[in-house]
């Protein structure tokens, strides 16, 4: 990758139609576009594409030479739109020459459709990726990107109340780009326009305000900010993604340190990795999609045969624990291979892994179609691969699972306490008595951790388990949790799409059948109240995380249970 300056918006000191002088706001970023080159006095191209009006391209040629001719001593050019139509060896030379390629503001969407239509768009990746520093504001900062916003209908349509749109530009660099994000009005609020169109979609968005640039030197990134006192801000830049149905927005940080590209474009890493790997993924050209549901870290499916998954904002810990799993468990034919785990960083500087892809859909997907005979077998075929991972038997003096649990539901407690009433509170703290009781006999294994019916795979081979991200030492019965919650609410841990379809009637004799066919389980004393207990726990962590009546009253009412047995 080579050099990019991206700003936002600001103004260039363009002297006004009245004769006044327009604020100039965007100076540290000319002085470190010069910087870039490596050169004094460097070429300077200044080309206005974005502008349809050619009384318009001139005078926006008149400022920039202004600015980096007269102040900073560049040997300034420029190319037409015409120039591109009737003299594009012209064009082509000029471009060579260049070491900065700066576009202005205007009309993102015809700027785009006259480079493709001409060629144009080739000769600026040639420059780029010779090291060219390629730049511009707001339409000059849209280009360089996969798409962006752009206001072009208001511009061609001359009205204000045309919405905004998305438009396909050249692809330099990853994501979806939003100039101008300070100025919201009610046709052309750019974060929300942001939101929408990335909705459905793994394609990552980064939102600029006036004053504000993103500066972009091969794999790393800065923000460079001027004064925004004009537009009443503190300049500022917003990274914007869908993930797991929720929308996420994150301010950029904005020290003069670079930071790692591929902590806003996570593919920039995937791609590394593959390239790297080819004793794994094989030579040529590799389609790469990001899996933007269901996972806490950066996954990403190769080929439709491997899984790279990322170690992003998780406990790095915990990557270690799932190789292990993977480790103890790789004879199960119902488990993934693991290709490769590493923690070395010297790719990228994340830990990673390299997994084999199961091709199926989750058992949600056949569940609420199954007669209760399909499903008893079903629930025997889950119990058989569990028996297999769970013969890795564990120190029992490794972990004192009853203190370890009744810890934690009171440490939770202890946080969310001022949301019960006081004889809310007084029914919860007498349950704690029952606790060591009821979870006193223990069996440890090394569990899943995280069994429902997402993380299971179904094709015409049988039955996979995938996803050990919370692999851990736990009670046996621990791994049941979550299929015995479903009794009650199934679709809590269903996708999207899935989620209508699960009703509680279908799952009625799960825990039979758990029982049945898992005798050690079985065993275990207390074996409902320790489900009790469990679900109690499983509700105070998402009290800890939502305020929620319900949670309040499940809680309460699951207390109340443990007293009376």
């Amino acid at each position: 990758m080579g050099k990019i300056v991206a700003i936002g918006g600001g103004g260039n000191g363009r002297i006004r139609d009245d004769g006044s002088k327009a604020p100039y706001e965007t100076g540290p970023m000319d002085e470190e576009i010069i910087r870039l080159t490596g050169k004094e006095n460097p070429n300077f191209l200044i080309i206005a594409h974005s502008q349809l009006n050619p009384d318009n391209e001139k005078s926006y040629y008149k400022t920039m030479k202004r600015i980096y001719g007269d102040n900073h001593g560049c040997e300034c050019k420029t190319i037409t739109r015409d120039d591109l139509k009737e003299n594009f060896t012209k064009a082509k030379e000029i471009v060579e020459w260049a070491d900065i390629i700066y576009e202005g503001g205007g009309d993102t969407k015809s700027m785009i459709k006259l480079w493709k239509e001409t060629g144009f768009d080739e000769l600026l990746r040639e420059a780029f990726e010779r090291g060219a520093v390629m730049c511009g504001v707001s339409a000059g900062a849209n280009c360089w990107f996969e798409s962006c916003s752009s206001d072009s209908l208001q511009i061609e349509l001359q009205d204000e109340t045309a919405p905004l749109i998305e438009v396909e530009c050249l692809g330099f660099v990853e994501g979806f780009f939003t100039p101008h994000s300070d100025v919201a009005t009610e046709y052309t609020n750019r974060l929300k326009h942001m939101k929408d169109t990335l909705e459905g979609r793994t394609r990552r968005g980064i939102a600029l305000s006036n004053c504000c640039a993103i500066e972009i030197v091969d794999d790393k990134y800065r923000l460079i900010r001027s004064d925004g006192s004009n537009y009443g801000i503190e300049p500022y830049g917003i990274l914007g993604y869908w993930k797991s149905g929720e929308y996420f927005e994150e301010k950029i940080d904005t020290s003069s340190e670079f930071k790692e590209l591929s902590d806003l474009f996570p593919m920039m890493s995937a791609k590394k990795i593959v390239d790297n790997n080819k004793e794994i993924f094989g030579n040529g050209n590799h389609d790469i999609t990001m899996i933007n549901a269901g996972f806490y870290n950066n996954v990403f499916d190769v080929d439709g045969k491997f899984i790279i998954k990322i170690c992003d904002k998780e406990d790095e810990s915990k990557f270690d624990v799932e190789a292990e799993f993977y480790d103890k468990n790789k004879e199960s034919k119902h488990i993934p291979k693991l290709y490769k785990y590493d923690r070395s960083k010297s790719i990228i500087k994340h830990v990673y892994e390299i997994i084999e892809k199961i091709e199926g859909k989750s058992l949600y997907y056949y569940w609420y179609k199954m007669n209760e005979s399909e499903r008893e077998e079903t629930i025997k075929e889950i119990i058989d691969i569990v028996k297999d991972i769970h013969k890795n038997n564990v120190n029992e003096k490794e972990l004192d699972w009853g203190a370890t649990i009744k810890r934690k539901n009171m440490k939770l407690y202890d946080a969310n306490k001022n949301k019960f009433s006081d004889d809310q509170r007084a029914i919860i703290e007498e349950s704690f008595s029952k606790y060591d009781k009821y979870l006193e006999h223990t069996e440890l294994a090394f569990i899943h951790n995280d069994i429902h019916f997402d993380n299971i795979i179904k094709n015409d081979r049988g039955l996979f388990l995938i996803d050990f991200n919370e692999a851990r030492v736990a009670a046996i019965d621990f791994e049941f949790r979550i299929l015995y919650m479903c009794k009650d609410v199934p679709w809590k841990w269903a996708n999207l799409e899935m989620d209508p379809y699960q009703k509680p009637d279908d799952y009625k004799n799960i825990d039979v059948y758990i029982k049945k066919y898992y005798p050690r389980f079985a065993k275990i004393e207390y074996i409902d109240e320790r489900m009790t207990i469990y679900r109690i726990l499983n509700d105070l962590y998402l009290l800890n995380k939502y305020d929620n009546k319900e949670l309040i009253e499940s809680i309460v009412n699951y207390s109340k249970e443990l007293i009376k047995k």
